[in-house]
C-alpha cells in the first residue's frame, strides 16, 4: 500500500473513492469525458473537500 502524506485540513480519500478516481482518470485519458465526469461528481457528492476530483 502506498503511503500518503497527510495535509492538515485535507481529508484522506477512502480506498473506494481512490479506486473510483483512478477509473475516472483512466476514462478521461481515453477521452470518455462524460463517464469520467459522472464518477468524479459522485466522489464530490460524498466528499466535497476532495480537491483532486476538481
Amino acid at each position: 500500500m502506498a503511503s500518503r502524506r497527510l495535509v492538515p485540513g485535507k481529508p484522506v480519500i477512502a480506498s473506494k473513492e481512490d479506486n473510483q478516481f483512478k477509473e475516472a482518470l483512466k476514462l478521461y485519458e481515453q477521452k470518455q469525458y462524460k463517464k469520467s465526469t459522472k464518477i468524479l461528481d459522485q466522489i464530490l457528492k460524498k466528499n466535497s473537500g476532495n480537491l483532486e476530483s476538481l
